[in-house]
C-alpha cells in the first residue's frame, strides 16, 4: 500500500514537472520577438551565438508592439534587437520615435536613445527626451536627464525625469516641474497629467505666475477643459495692490470667478483694508466679493508709517462691489445725490429759527430709498454655467448711433454690505446692528436694526444710524426715530436725552455739537462737591448741546420748555429713568477680541521676487521658440550638448498612429504565428531570407552590427549618476524646508506679538 502511495506521488510529481516545464517552454515560444520582414536579411554567429541582421525598412512584433527601423541586429538566442536609424516603437495608444533602440524581449524593455527622442500618445501629447525606458508589456515609460510634454492645445509640462503610463493615460514629472499654460506659469516639485480628464494635479513646493500676480501653495489642480484651477494648503497671493492668503483658493479663469477656504485674509495696502474669514466667493467682471463664515473688515489708519488706531468689523456676511458708475443702479444714483444735497452743512441761522424745515430735512433723509444688496453665485466651480451673458440681438443699437452717446463714466464706486448681526470695535468707539450698508457715492454708513453705538461713557442708539464721511472722517451723523443718549455716572445713576430725531456735528472724528428734534426729554445729574445730589428733569421741542474737551459746555432749550430739578431722594427708581431705556452695556464689545479671535498676517510682499521664474531649460532645447515669453536664453543641461536642430515633421504635422499600423505589409492575427515559422498571407517569413553571409564573416563587421546603441552597463551607468543627482537634490530639498520651517517658528511668533497688541503692523 505504502509503495503504490509512493508511486503515486511521483508519477504525481512528474507530471506536475513535465506539465510546468511544457508551460515555461510554451511561454517562451509566445513571447519570442517575430521578424515580420526587411529588404534584406543576414546571418552569422559569433562567440558561439547566431546572430540575424535586417536592413531596409526592417519590421519586428513582440507583444502586440512593432519595432520599426532601418537595420536591426536580431539575436534570437538571448530575444535581444538592436535597431538603428527611424526607430519607431508603435503600440495601439502609444507611438516612440527614436534614433537608436535596444530592446530585450525578456523584459519587455525598449531602451530608446538618440539626439531627439518622441513619444505620442492617442490624445496629441507629445513628449520629448535624449534617453526613455518603454516597458512593452506594461505600457509604462520613464525618461530621465531632462524632457519636456507638449499637449494638443500647446501647453507644456517638463521636468527632470518622469513617467507614462499608457494604460492609465498619465503622465508624471518629477525634479524641477515646470508648465506653461498660456500666460500663466508654474513651478512645483511634482505633477501628475491625466490625459483622459486633462487633468493636472501638482504638489510640493508650487509656485505660479500669472501678469497680475503671483501664487504659492503646497498643492495645485488644474482643469485644463474647464479652465479652473485650485490651489491647497498654505496658499498665498500677491498682485499690485492686495496679499491674500487662504488654505484653499478655486478660480475659473473662463468666467473670471473663484472661491476662498479657510483662514482666509486679504491685505490692500493701497485702501488699508483687511478681509478675513473662513469661505469667500468673488467675480472679477463685475467686480464683487463675499465673505461668509465669521467674516471680518477691517480698515486702519496710517500716519508716517505708523497704524494709528485700526477698525474691526463682522456680520454673518460681508459683501463688497465695485462698480463703473455707469452700471450702478440710476435710482441709487438719484438718493444718493439728494443725501449729499441735503447733508451740507447748514447756513448760520438764529436761535429763533423754527423746528419744521430740519425736521422735514431728516424726514426727507428717512425715506429716500435702500436698494437691495446685490447677489454673487455661490455655486461650485464645476457646475458654473458655460455660456456668457444673453445678447440682445433686437433691441441692440446701430453703430452708428453708438457714436453720437456722450462718454460713459467709468468711476469706480464701491459698496459694502454687512449683516446680519454686526458689531464693530474701535478704541474710541464700538457698536452693534443688524445690518449695515456703506456706498461711496455720497460716503455714507448706514445701520439699521436696532443700532446702537458707544463713546466713551456714552451710549447712542435709534431705529437706524447713518454717518457722511468727509475726506475718511466723520462730519455727520443722523440718528433717525427714538433716538437715546445715555451716559453713565455711576453704578445706579445716567444722564439721557430722548427724542425723535438727533444730529451730531464732528470735527476731527470727535464729536462738538448735536441736535435732538421734537418730542425732546433729559434727565441729568447735579452735582456738589463731586456728589450727586439732585436731578434735572427737562422736556422742550427742540435742543442744542454744545461740547468741549468731550464734555458739555452748554444746553439750549427751544420751544414750549418744562424744567425741574429734584432732590435725589425725591425720585424713585422710575422717576430716575425716562421711558424706553436701555443701558445695554453688557454687549459692548470690550475690545478687538469681541469681534474675531483671528491672528493677523503681517504683509510680505518681499517674498515673491525670491522665488525664480521658470527658465523652462527642456522646453526650449527640445521645442525651440514654442513659448512666446520674453524668458531670458538658459543654460543648456550638461546632458543636451550635441543635440542638433529636429528633423523630421514638424511640431503640428505629426505622424497619427493608425496610419503607421494600417502602413504595415501584413495583417497579423495572433491564431497565424506558428512556433517553427510564421504564416502571412501563406507565405514563410523564413522564405526571405535570401542573401545570408557566410558563417565565418570578419568579425569588425560584426562588431560594428552590434554596437549600434549604448551598452546596458552604459545605460545603467547613466541611472547610477541621475540617482546620485537625485539624493544631492532631495538633501537640498530637506535642508530648505528646514530653513522654512524655522522661518515660520519666527513668523508664529509675530503673529503672538500682534494677537497681544491688537494692532495691525504697516505694510
Amino acid at each position: 500500500m505504502k509503495g503504490l502511495r509512493f508511486l503515486y506521488g511521483s508519477v504525481l510529481c512528474v507530471f506536475v514537472f513535465v506539465c510546468g516545464f511544457a508551460r515555461q517552454q510554451q511561454d517562451k515560444e509566445e513571447n519570442r520577438i517575430i521578424l515580420i520582414g526587411a529588404h534584406k536579411m543576414e546571418q552569422f554567429s559569433k562567440d558561439g551565438i547566431m546572430y540575424r541582421r535586417a536592413s531596409g525598412q526592417a519590421r519586428f512584433l513582440h507583444n502586440d508592439t512593432y519595432i520599426l527601423c532601418d537595420t536591426a541586429v536580431y539575436d534570437p538566442q538571448n530575444n535581444i534587437v538592436d535597431a538603428k536609424g527611424n526607430v519607431q516603437v508603435i503600440q495601439e495608444q502609444t507611438q516612440l520615435r527614436g534614433e537608436t533602440l535596444h530592446y530585450v524581449g525578456n523584459d519587455n524593455l525598449a531602451q530608446v536613445r538618440g539626439p531627439l527622442v518622441e513619444l505620442f500618445d492617442q490624445d496629441g501629447n507629445r513628449l520629448r527626451t535624449k534617453y526613455l525606458d518603454f516597458n512593452t508589456k506594461d505600457s509604462i515609460g520613464i525618461f530621465y536627464n531632462g524632457g519636456s510634454m507638449v499637449d494638443s492645445d500647446g501647453n507644456v509640462l517638463e521636468s527632470h525625469t518622469g513617467r507614462y503610463f499608457s494604460k492609465e493615460k498619465r503622465f508624471e514629472f518629477e525634479q524641477s516641474v515646470e508648465m506653461f499654460t498660456d500666460t500663466v506659469t508654474v513651478k512645483s516639485d511634482f505633477a501628475q497629467y491625466q490625459t483622459d480628464t486633462r487633468v493636472v494635479t501638482l504638489t510640493g513646493r508650487v509656485h505660479a505666475w500669472h501678469t497680475d500676480g503671483y501664487l504659492r501653495s503646497e498643492h495645485g489642480l488644474y482643469k485644463r477643459d474647464q479652465e479652473v484651477f485650485r490651489f491647497n494648503q498654505n496658499v498665498y497671493v500677491q498682485t499690485d495692490r492686495q496679499e491674500i492668503w487662504a488654505d484653499t483658493l478655486y478660480f475659473d479663469r473662463i468666467h473670471t470667478k473663484g472661491s476662498l477656504y479657510g483662514n482666509i485674509q486679504v491685505l490692500d495696502t493701497i485702501q488699508a483694508i483687511i478681509l478675513l474669514g473662513d469661505e469667500g466667493h468673488f467675480e472679477q467682471n463685475p467686480q464683487k466679493a463675499m465673505l461668509t463664515r465669521d467674516p471680518v473688515f477691517i480698515t486702519y489708519d496710517v500716519d508716517d508709517n505708523n497704524v494709528r488706531d485700526t477698525t474691526f468689523v463682522r456680520g454673518d456676511t460681508l459683501r463688497l462691489i465695485s462698480l463703473p458708475r455707469y452700471q450702478v443702479d440710476s435710482t441709487e444714483v438719484e438718493a444718493a445725490r439728494a443725501r449729499l444735497h441735503l447733508l451740507l452743512p447748514p447756513p448760520e441761522v438764529p436761535e429763533s429759527e423754527v423746528l419744521e424745515p430740519k425736521a422735514a430735512l431728516l424726514d426727507t433723509l428717512r425715506n429716500l430709498p435702500l436698494l437691495p444688496v446685490p447677489s454673487i453665485q455661490t455655486e461650485p466651480l464645476d457646475t458654473l454655467s458655460q455660456n456668457g451673458p444673453p445678447v440682445d440681438t433686437v433691441n441692440a443699437a446701430p453703430p452708428d448711433s453708438l457714436m453720437q452717446l456722450p462718454p460713459l463714466d467709468s468711476t469706480k464706486i464701491h459698496f459694502i454690505y454687512a449683516h446680519p448681526r454686526v458689531k464693530a470695535y474701535r478704541s474710541n468707539g464700538q457698536g452693534l446692528c443688524d445690518s449695515l450698508v456703506y456706498n461711496s457715492l455720497d460716503s455714507t454708513i448706514r445701520l439699521y436694526g436696532q443700532p446702537v453705538l458707544w463713546h466713551e461713557k456714552n451710549q447712542f442708539s435709534a431705529d437706524s444710524i447713518q454717518f457722511f464721511l468727509q475726506n475718511s472722517q466723520i462730519s455727520r451723523a443722523d440718528l433717525f426715530s427714538s433716538s437715546f443718549i445715555i451716559a453713565q455716572e455711576d453704578s445706579l445713576l445716567f444722564n439721557q436725552i430722548k427724542g425723535k430725531d438727533m444730529i451730531g456735528y464732528f470735527r476731527n472724528n470727535e464729536i462738538y455739537s448735536f441736535e435732538v428734534l421734537s418730542d425732546v426729554e433729559l434727565i441729568y445729574c447735579i452735582r456738589e462737591d463731586d456728589l450727586i445730589t439732585s436731578m434735572n428733569l427737562a422736556e422742550s421741542q427742540r435742543l442744542v448741546v454744545t461740547l468741549k474737551d468731550r464734555q458739555v459746555q452748554r444746553l439750549h432749550y427751544y420751544q414750549h420748555t418744562k424744567s425741574n430739578v429734584y432732590p435725589l431722594y425725591e425720585l424713585n427708581s422710575d422717576k430716575r429713568r425716562l421711558t424706553h431705556f436701555d443701558w445695554r452695556a453688557d454687549e459692548r464689545p470690550a475690545d478687538r477680541f469681541a469681534i474675531t479671535q483671528r491672528s493677523i498676517r503681517p504683509s510680505v510682499p518681499e517674498t515673491a521676487p525670491q522665488e525664480p521664474k521658470p527658465l523652462f531649460p527642456f522646453t526650449d532645447v527640445f521645442f525651440p521658440g514654442h513659448i512666446p515669453l520674453p524668458v531670458p536664453t538658459p543654460t543648456p543641461p550638461a546632458d543636451t550638448t550635441g543635440i542638433s536642430p529636429l528633423d523630421g515633421p514638424p511640431q503640428d504635422s505629426l505622424p497619427p498612429f493608425y496610419p503607421i499600423l494600417d502602413s504595415l505589409p501584413y495583417p497579423i492575427l495572433r491564431d497565424t504565428i506558428r512556433i517553427d515559422s510564421i504564416r502571412l498571407d501563406s507565405t514563410r517569413i523564413d522564405s526571405i531570407a535570401l542573401d545570408l553571409p557566410p558563417a565565418d564573416a570578419p568579425a569588425d563587421t560584426l562588431a560594428n552590427m552590434l554596437a549600434i546603441t549604448p551598452t546596458v552597463a552604459q545605460d545603467s551607468e547613466a541611472v547610477k549618476l541621475s540617482r546620485k543627482e537625485l539624493r544631492l537634490q532631495r538633501k537640498a530639498i530637506r535642508k530648505e524646508k528646514a530653513a522654512q520651517r524655522k522661518a515660520e517658528r519666527l513668523l508664529r511668533k509675530q503673529q503672538r506679538i500682534t494677537r497681544q497688541t491688537g494692532a495691525v503692523p504697516p505694510s
